[in-house]
């Protein structure tokens, strides 16, 4: 006797039993984590149908088409091959031979003619937009089906997919992931306004017209989140995110789950469901309060949104009266090993090695991190020439010995790298430049590589030799355009890659990358770094730069992190010159404000410029008196009560960026900043 639910154990596995005498799965067609394949007996064989990605068919099926049995025809009823049951296409050509191959995108003009059937007869739409609203939206009407039909579109002109109004996605062959829709217009919302998560199509498209709100909707439904990362591309970064599904129990236990999905991809951003009032009636929405012109309750359900907050069990939790959820994860728990005292005095652990002083250390990843065009590109070469030869990095921190290094430079071209590198020569003794020649080796960037994910290519080279350092140029660059390095989740997965490629290999990482956006003018700090203290705790040093404004080779630097040895220069600014390629280290600063004052906002170093120019000799003492006495050759400094309060604030000042010197009660002494000195 045949047993016709074979196929289905090898295919789905695990079945389970339902009081009807069906069986559930987990279907094999999507990524299914809840059991959504339903499997039933009838006329002697059984049948499949996915209520989340519409998969179906029967034994035979299973057996032919997905497991290519070689037995497969006895699976047919009474061992007659059963005609493959051919899939809703509305005459749209399949290029694919199976539902596996989803891969091919819609040709535009099937919707355009979807879209020009619903424009000649618009009254089929009965939601209540405008048509050009479904021009918009591009939205159609399948004469077979009788139903509106939506074209999910994939941000680049063409579509993953057709979609009919409570019906499902066609043709077969399509790719009917699920996604975020729509993605053409998500992807030019701005990111600082709120980003509305609704229940459907249908109401993403009524609340753009009637709402002028940013809304956007899973294709799978209310309870679904799409699991494919590049889907949440254009979905991330926005501030604040409002889930409004629908009014029943589906709907808000759906708005838990998308909730939890955005706040594990955006950790700080704030995230809300909208409360519907208690009075509606069940699964009300938007579409409906539009309908019967009660557009008001929605903005209420919006004034009444809740948080969704992570709850301390690594689940997530909706809180309010309406309902709560929590998720947990199962994790895999680590072993910890311990040992006693006396055993960790007799162990043979020992600490990593300095490469170059206060700058890296062994089997530890460092940062070297500033603002766009300041020559971060240049530092790279020249620490990776300074390794490779011994010379003391910007002729200060010490390199304890040449070291074999590689550089993965995805920053500048071939070309680029290649002058840079002779003009650095210029300046190298014929002993430094037979060492770098024999230690540093050079990645070549191909055309083909732009921003594109370098770091498994990055583990595969560094199998095929040996060297000591890394250094990668740069971070944002290096990883691939689904990264967002300003997103924390995204953060933590690049940085768990690169500290396996830096354990796999027991080599130092040095990592350039980027300062946050509009903080060139503001004072050091490591919070700039992008990437945040995600990152910075993770590195063992941490080196950063920016540009100085009193001399176009001047750069404002500073060592914020270092771990394992002593450093007399941690949070102590300093200044890099920038000549013929090389970096030194120059003076310490004083006050590094100053360095990131333009022109217009230094008219008092001026000032005191010229009252040094004025005076005879140094430390010569200026009273208020005398400071008038200079003032009044000034062009339109006469001597005016506004003008009085205005030198006072010049003298305190000039006192807090240490120009001036109180040496008695309204006496002062020009000092010798170096903020003198351009």
């Amino acid at each position: 006797m045949i047993d016709y639910l074979e196929p289905y154990r090898q295919w789905c596995g695990q079945l389970k039993p339902t009081s009807k005498g069906g069986y559930l799965a987990l279907c094999p067609s999507h990524n299914d984590t809840k059991p959504s394949l339903h499997i039933n007996p009838k006329n002697g064989t059984y049948l499949h149908k996915c209520f989340s990605c519409d998969e179906s068919g029967d034994s035979f099926i299973v057996a032919n088409d997905y497991l290519s049995l070689s037995d497969s025809s006895d699976y047919a009823i009474h061992r007659i091959k059963k005609q493959k049951i051919k899939p809703y296409s509305n005459g749209i050509p399949l290029q694919n031979s199976t539902k596996k191959e989803a891969t091919d995108l819609i040709p535009d003009s099937i919707v355009k003619e979807y879209n020009a059937t619903l424009m000649d007869k618009p009254q089929l739409c009965d939601w209540g937009i405008s048509p050009k609203t479904m021009k918009d939206f591009l939205l159609g009407y399948d004469t077979t089906q009788k139903k509106i039909v939506i074209p999910i579109p994939n941000g680049s002109g063409s579509y993953y997919t057709i979609k009919a109004h409570k019906g499902f996605q066609f043709p077969d062959n399509s790719n009917k992931e699920n996604k975020f829709f729509p993605f053409d217009k998500i992807k030019k919302y701005d990111k600082k306004k709120t980003l509305f998560i609704c229940g459907g199509e249908k109401d993403c498209i009524v609340g753009t017209e009637h709402l002028k709100h940013q809304f956007a909707t899973v294709t799978g439904g209310e309870n679904s989140e799409p699991t494919n990362k590049g889907y949440w591309t254009y979905v991330n970064g926005f501030a604040t995110y409002i889930v409004i599904y629908d009014n029943d129990e589906t709907g808000r236990k759906g708005a838990v789950k998308i909730g939890q999905a955005i706040l594990r991809y955006n950790p700080t951003a704030k995230v809300l469901i909208a409360q519907w009032g208690k009075s509606l009636p069940d699964k009300w929405d938007i579409a409906e309060a539009v309908k019967q012109n009660k557009v008001e309750t929605i903005h209420q359900a919006i004034d009444n949104a809740i948080d969704v907050e992570p709850p301390l069990d690594g689940g997530m939790m909706a809180v309010g009266n309406h309902s709560e959820q929590r998720i947990n994860e199962t994790k895999e728990v680590e072993e910890l090993e311990h040992m006693s005292f006396g055993q960790l005095l007799q162990s043979g652990f020992k600490a990593p090695k300095i490469i170059i002083h206060e700058i890296l250390q062994e089997k530890s990843v460092s940062l070297i991190g500033g603002c766009s065009g300041i020559g971060k590109s240049w530092i790279g070469l020249n620490l990776a020439i300074c390794i490779a030869n011994g010379r003391p990095l910007f002729n200060h921190f010490t390199v304890e010995q040449p070291r074999k290094v590689l550089l993965a430079q995805f920053e500048l071209d071939n070309g680029q790298v290649l002058e840079r590198c002779k003009l650095l020569t210029q300046n190298m003794s014929d002993d430094e430049i037979r060492k770098t020649s024999e230690n540093f080796d050079y990645i070549i960037l191909k055309d083909n590589q732009a921003f594109s994910d370098r770091w498994d290519a990055i583990d595969n080279k560094l199998s095929q030799g040996s060297w000591d350092v890394l250094i990668v140029d740069n971070l944002y660059t290096s990883v691939d355009t689904q990264y967002d390095l300003s997103n924390n989740q995204h953060c933590i997965e690049v940085v768990a890659k690169i500290d396996k490629i830096t354990e796999k290999h027991s080599i130092a990482t040095s990592i350039i990358t980027h300062h946050k956006k509009g903080l060139k003018k503001t004072q050091i700090d490591m919070d700039d770094i992008l990437g945040g203290a995600t990152l910075t705790r993770y590195c063992s040093n941490v080196f950063q730069i920016k540009n100085s404004l009193r001399d176009t080779d001047w750069r404002v630097s500073m060592i914020t992190k270092v771990r394992g040895e002593e450093s007399h220069l941690v949070e102590i600014p300093f200044v890099l010159k920038f000549k013929d390629g090389w970096f030194e280290k120059g003076d310490v600063i004083s006050n590094e404000t100053l360095h990131y004052l333009d022109e217009k906002e230094r008219w008092e170093i001026a000032m005191v410029k010229d009252m040094k120019d004025y005076q005879k000799n140094d430390r010569e003492e200026w009273t208020r008196k005398r400071l008038w006495k200079f003032l009044s050759t000034q062009k339109g400094w006469e001597q005016t009560p506004s003008h009085e309060t205005k030198v006072t604030r010049f003298i305190t000042k000039c006192m807090s960026w240490s120009l001036l010197e109180k040496v008695g009660h309204n006496n002062y002494i020009i000092t010798d900043s170096d903020l003198m000195g351009s």
